[in-house]
């Protein structure tokens, strides 16, 4: 007959296993951030792996990805238009409106001439204030010709 060996003792586990379960926690934490960056990085460096890349789950997220190389056109609810890259950008599933910045920015007429270069980092946005927004494969337009500006832009 074999006896049971109930512990004498209860309360908190041993402080050597507590380090233990928390040491590795963290290591799985790591393993899986790096198998997503893994997985990222393969899958935009070699095109047919692309169905191993992460999927952001969101539209605004996966439209910005660093993988995407397309230049966007901005049209605004006031009329104007702006040429840029989405530099950075928000994304707050419980907010309706999301910031964004347009880096390398130009002011563009409706067909696609330049007005004026943006100086400085861009221009500061937010969705509740874009009609649209239409993307435009690789590089900016070459039919973008530079105007002239307006007074006092550079």
């Amino acid at each position: 007959m074999v006896k049971s060996q109930d512990s004498e003792t209860s309360g908190f586990p041993a402080s050597r296993f507590v380090a233990a379960l928390l040491s590795a926690a963290v290591l799985v934490a790591f393993v899986r951030a790096g198998l997503h960056w893994i997985r990222f990085r393969v899958g935009i460096r070699w095109s047919w792996l692309g169905c191993i890349v992460p999927d952001p789950q969101s539209t605004w997220a996966r439209v910005n990805q660093s993988s995407n190389t397309d230049w966007a056109v901005v049209f605004l609810a006031d009329g104007s238009m702006y040429v840029g890259w989405i530099d950075q950008y928000t994304f707050n599933p419980n907010v309706e409106n999301q910031d964004f910045l347009l880096g390398q920015a130009r002011r563009v007429e409706e067909d696609l001439t330049e007005k004026y270069t943006v100086s400085g980092i861009g221009v500061y946005l937010n969705t509740r204030d874009v009609k649209r927004i239409e993307f435009i494969e690789g590089k900016p337009p070459d039919e973008l010709s530079t105007a002239e500006a307006p007074e006092g832009v550079e």
